[in-house]
């Protein structure tokens, strides 16, 4: 029975020209690939057709193929060119690529509400592509570091690294939500580049409407000193720092 055939195989009878085991396939894999697609291109309408344009491009590309398919990640190889490409035209329209997230009922086993699913997506937004992509592929699709590797074009310990770097991120982002907001005040006043980019702050921010007040607040005003010198006092007090 196809179902209970290994991938190696039904690629095997899908590349001798099998429609059964390509159906096979894309029922095995469909719902994995569309949490993929959704996870670059951010909505579930371009997450479909990234979906329908990596099964037609696979559909043609399987039937007389010779050589041994590592078939999962092949698959999300395409997935990811196919995602890329929907990203692509769509900027070339205008309009603002802007994650909404990787949702779908499958996620809830993971999240405690749907409001817990849309701030994991908003999180997801804050890693690097390939943080974000390989994190996805590895906790949702259960793919191993090889495959990974195969998928993103780098080696297994890059990808391993990769995982490890998305999970750091999105802990620090949850531990920033949970920051004591005159500390994070503390961090803002003192005007530290490093400290100010660092993700437990940007993740304060993002939840925070006060601390974001305080933020704008402190972008909007003058330097203090240069304010309170002026061009008149500049130079008395240069003088006076110099004898003294």
């Amino acid at each position: 029975m196809l179902r209970r055939l290994p991938d190696a195989r039904l690629a095997r009878l899908a590349a001798g020209g099998s429609q059964p085991a390509f159906a096979m396939i894309f029922e095995r894999h469909q719902q994995a690939l569309v949490r993929y697609c959704q996870s670059i291109v951010g909505n579930a309408h371009d997450a479909a057709d990234a979906l329908q344009n990596t099964m037609v491009r696979a559909l043609s590309a399987l039937p007389g193929e010779t050589r041994a398919i590592a078939l999962r990640p092949w698959l999300y190889r395409i997935a990811h060119n196919e995602s890329i490409s929907l990203i692509r035209a769509r900027r070339s329209d205008g309009e603002l690529y802007e994650a909404a997230g990787v949702g779908d009922t499958r996620l809830d086993a993971i999240t405690e509400s749907r409001d817990r699913l849309r701030q994991l997506g908003s999180d997801l937004r804050e890693l690097t592509d390939q943080q974000r992509c390989a994190l996805v592929m590895h906790e949702l699709g259960g793919l191993e570091f090889a495959e990974l590797g195969a998928v993103l074009g780098i080696s297994d310990a890059a990808a391993k690294q990769s995982v490890y770097e998305g999970r750091r991120a999105l802990q620090s982002l949850q531990e920033g939500r949970q920051m004591d907001c005159g500390a994070v005040r503390r961090t803002l006043s003192g005007g530290d580049g490093r400290s100010l980019r660092a993700k437990k702050i940007r993740g304060h921010l993002r939840d925070c409407s006060v601390c974001q007040t305080f933020d704008a607040g402190l972008r909007g005003q003058p330097e203090p000193l240069a304010a309170l010198l002026g061009g008149a006092l500049a130079p008395r007090a240069k003088s006076a720092l110099l004898r003294a």
